[in-house]
């Protein structure tokens, strides 16, 4: 084992799930649209991550974050997002493993 590698246990990658990339088009009154399609569907762990940020003047705002473990891929970006059941996450970074075999996506839930 490499130091910092991730050892993949059977059955680890258990969600299936879409990831769509965004289409961009111009709508009849010329403003910009956004479609959603379907990239691909991959196996991944997916899990719940919660907790509180601080804003300015003492204010807290609640936020859902997901960490989504999968299968490296080249083509993949911050621009797509991922379906999880009911709940659709925004990558809003991600690192791989040295050997590139899996991807870490940090997500947040669109809202």
């Amino acid at each position: 084992r490499v130091h910092g590698e991730h050892v993949m246990s059977a059955g680890e990658l258990r969600d299936r799930i879409p990831i769509e990339q965004p289409t961009k088009t111009v709508g009849a009154g010329g403003q910009p649209l956004v479609a959603w399609t379907r990239y691909a569907a991959r196996f991944a762990k997916v899990n719940w991550e919660n907790g509180n940020e601080r804003e300015g003047q003492g204010r807290m705002k609640v936020w859902n974050g997901w960490r989504v473990m999968l299968r490296y891929d080249v083509k993949l970006t911050t621009e797509m997002r991922v379906v999880f059941g009911t709940h659709t996450l925004e990558i809003q970074g991600m690192t791989h493993d040295r050997r590139r075999r899996y991807h870490f996506l940090s997500c947040t839930e669109a809202t």
